[in-house]
């Protein structure tokens, strides 16, 4: 992808615009819900 001219973060959480949150695996669950929280409670 990196050389389609993509951009990419290798990142547990990764939120975008403080609009968005993304993760890749399961695993990374507990940091998807953590980041999600503090985005609906602002």
């Amino acid at each position: 992808m990196e050389n389609a001219g993509a951009n990419y973060q290798d990142d547990e959480v990764y939120v975008c615009q403080n609009q968005l949150v993304m993760s890749c695996t399961p695993d990374d669950l507990p940091a998807f819900n953590q980041e999600l929280l503090k985005l609906l409670n602002k």
